[in-house]
């Protein structure tokens, strides 16, 4: 239980006690306007307007005094607390010399006199948004606004945009940050450091040593932080004390980036991971880092109508895998494969990601053209007269994962070569010449999964 401080006990009925002075300062504000406006028909309204003044410059006087009571409780940003507390006794100081001067100065206009109080309006207002960035952070108003508003107005980073490909996410930066920046920042920032704590810079986050640190790495339950967003909500020291708690998900996530080593440089790629924290990425970030295939990691622009009708003129059957994906599914329609499809394919080869050559009476020769192919990740050249030579000169497609050779004139020799493909996890040898003795003297070395 915190102990009884007079001071600070008094000081936070300062956001209760504020809201007098900006509601008379209004009143009387409006009240002249509409006697400017209105000179003769409501000349009554003078006494009701120096009532007003005179009460916001008392009650403003109130809550400067309260106010200053509260900035000893410490946790604000120095010079923007400054600023707040002098333009406060600058709007009480105005309103008192505004009173005085409808009171005892006959002379003093209306239109005067709305001048005047313009300028005190203009002070009320600056000095409410710098309270109110104390209280709440700099981005409290505009937190929910459309995206051209946020754009226009915010003074934080541009919007993180998290990468397309998992395995480029930093893990602090596109997903604990964002956590923090939504249920931390606007108590513990660089304008209002509440526990003297700022996490919106990495110094102000850095990890530390022992159970009281804000963060110890490796250990979630002996960080303060992890702490504090799993007490029971009724604690005193609960966090955040306001708005909406942290979800489980993202509870679940700060703890593990936490017990990763809490890096703040640490990528997705680098990060063991499981199903269950697969699930809550998808959740809280629609972040989905079940693998990926080669061909939805890689953007590439679609290919025009035109192409795919010149395609189809040569007996080139091809269509995008996806509406998402514009890489090719390619086959022919022929019995046999002829010179100008080759010339088409090879004019495409960026394009094309799965090609079905089977039974198209393709040669070791052909095998060198489609060698070029460097995005092909499936392919098929089964039930055709190619050797162990011309399937040598796959071994150079970096990015092939299946590949079907049923029914050719391959032997042993593939076996030897084909293991040196890292990306190949499955290849079809069946009705070939490869031996199953081969197939087992290799199948411990490799992860690729043969067929015979």
């Amino acid at each position: 239980m915190e102990p009884f401080n007079p001071s600070i006990f008094i000081g936070r009925f300062h956001p209760l006690i504020v809201h007098l002075p900006i509601g008379f300062l209004t009143l009387s504000f409006l009240l002249l306007l509409i006697k400017t406006i209105k000179k003769h028909e409501y000349k009554s309204l003078a006494l009701a307007i120096r009532l007003s003044v005179l009460l916001a410059a008392i009650s403003g006087l109130v809550a400067a005094i309260v106010g200053y009571m509260l900035s000893s409780e410490g946790g604000y940003q120095a010079d923007s607390l400054d600023w707040h507390q002098w333009m406060a006794y600058a709007i009480v100081a105005t309103s008192f010399i505004l009173w005085a001067l409808l009171k005892f100065y006959h002379f003093f206009s209306d239109q005067g006199a709305l001048w005047f109080h313009s300028f005190v309006m203009l002070l009320l207002v600056a000095t409410g948004h710098l309270g109110g960035n104390l209280t709440h952070g700099s981005e409290y108003l505009i937190e929910y606004a459309p995206d051209g508003v946020k754009k226009l107005f915010s003074t934080a980073a541009a919007r993180i945009e998290i990468p397309q490909n998992p395995d480029s996410i930093v893990i602090y930066e596109h997903i604990i940050q964002p956590i923090l920046k939504n249920k931390c920042y606007s108590c513990h920032n660089a304008e209002k450091k509440k526990g003297n704590l700022d996490l919106t810079s990495l110094e102000g986050a850095l990890p530390g040593e022992g159970s009281n640190s804000i963060i110890n790495p490796g250990n979630a339950f002996q960080s303060s932080l992890f702490k504090r967003v799993t007490l029971n909500p009724d604690n005193s020291k609960f966090m955040p004390p306001n708005g909406l708690p942290l979800s489980y998900g993202e509870i679940e996530l700060l703890k593990w980036w936490i017990e990763q080593g809490a890096s703040f440089d640490q990528t997705m790629a680098d990060a063991e991971t499981n199903a269950y924290l697969g699930a809550k990425l998808l959740k809280e970030f629609e972040i989905d880092i079940s693998p990926k295939e080669y061909y939805e990691l890689v953007q590439i622009a679609p290919l025009a109508p035109e192409d795919f009708e010149a395609m189809s003129k040569l007996g080139i059957r091809a269509r995008p895998l996806s509406i998402d994906v514009n890489f090719l599914d390619v086959s022919i329609n022929s019995s046999g494969i002829t010179s100008g499809q080759v010339e088409a394919i090879l004019k495409y080869s960026d394009h094309i990601t799965w090609l079905d050559l089977s039974n198209k009476k393709i040669t070791d020769e052909h095998l060198q053209d489609i060698a070029k192919l460097s995005n092909l990740t499936k392919l098929n050249i089964s039930n055709n007269p190619i050797t162990d030579e011309g399937a040598g000169h796959l071994r150079g497609l970096k990015h092939l994962k299946v590949l079907n050779m049923h029914s050719t004139g391959v032997g042993d020799d593939v076996i030897l070569f084909l293991s040196e493909m890292a990306s190949l996890n499955t290849c079809i040898l069946w009705n070939t010449k490869v031996t199953r003795e081969e197939r087992n003297t290799t199948e411990d070395k490799t992860a690729i999964e043969w067929i015979l």
